[in-house]
């Protein structure tokens, strides 16, 4: 019910400025003021102009690792809960030659039975 009464709110303020800018808002126009504005120069060329395959490239990828990034953060924090066994306890250490190895070294003796 909150969530509803904000966004209700949110559109009745919209609609409220938007309208007091149509009605207050100045109205006088010409054929100077429909011309387009390009940092006071006057505009050279088409401003449908094509772009390179290259920069649609780089856009595709700057969006895709973008994504990444934002469904990566979410896991990056939550990664040592997420690395516990269903019963809470952390996983054993996976072995390793190098750790087997290291370990043999100690046991040269057989124990006494």
């Amino acid at each position: 019910m909150p969530a509803g009464v904000a966004i209700a709110l949110a559109l009745a303020f919209c609609g409220l400025f938007t309208a007091l800018a149509v009605l207050i808002g100045p109205k006088a126009t010409n054929a100077e003021k429909l011309k387009p504005f390009e940092c006071g120069s006057e505009p050279i060329g088409s401003p449908r102009g094509r772009y390179s395959v290259k920069f649609y490239q780089v856009a595709i990828l700057f969006l895709v690792f973008d994504i990444e990034a934002a469904f990566m953060y979410p896991w990056a924090v939550l990664y040592e809960q997420l690395s516990r066994s269903p019963t809470g306890a952390t996983r054993p250490p996976t072995r390793t030659r190098s750790s087997t190895a290291s370990r043999s070294r100690w046991r040269t003796t057989r124990p006494p039975g």
